[in-house]
């Protein structure tokens, strides 16, 4: 994973076409029960809706560590379709191959060839790259963690990010 901003955070989901919606459909899909993180959906559409920057850098940094994860899964709301598009573009390249490479046991990963798994991985994460840079959307940190955490197993993020630093280092 990739060191973000919260300004790249806010920045990103403030163009979103309609970010309303996207939190309308996060928290019909993703909350139910967890008061919680309904709480900071709500929070972060109300920053984000009224264009309140300052607050919002605030609300992350001190949310940061239970934050994260609820911004990434906004983010990819927010750019449903473009998402989309790059985690099938992905899929359809890498995914076969790559997931042969690896198994994940209770969210433990266990490799069946470390070397391919990081070959390909580079791969897909160069199309991510690719892909986002061809795009109208934001070209920060944050937004190649939305499509990181949108294309890649949860359980991955460990065992890629040293791939993530090295990849996508000079972009």
């Amino acid at each position: 994973m990739l060191e973000f901003k919260a300004q790249d955070a806010f920045e990103c989901l403030s163009k979103a076409k309609n970010f309303n919606a996207a939190v309308k459909g996060f928290l019909k899909r993703e909350v139910q029960g967890n008061a919680d993180v309904g709480r900071f959906a709500k929070q972060v559409r109300d920053f984000v809706v009224k264009g309140r920057e300052e607050p919002f850098v605030e609300f992350v940094k001190k949310q940061r560590q239970n934050a994260e994860w609820y911004l990434y899964a906004l983010g990819s709301y927010a750019f449903f379709d473009f998402i989309s598009e790059v985690s099938e573009a992905v899929f359809d390249e890498y995914a076969q191959e790559f997931n042969a490479t690896y198994d994940i046991d209770n969210g433990a990963v266990s490799f069946k060839d470390k070397s391919k798994f990081e070959s390909i991985a580079r791969q897909a994460l160069e199309l991510i790259d690719t892909q986002l840079k061809g795009s109208e959307y934001p070209k920060s940190d944050f937004m190649r963690n939305v499509l990181l955490t949108s294309v890649f197993d949860r359980a991955l993020m460990d065992p890629l990010t040293p791939v993530v630093h090295r990849t996508w280092a000079d972009n």
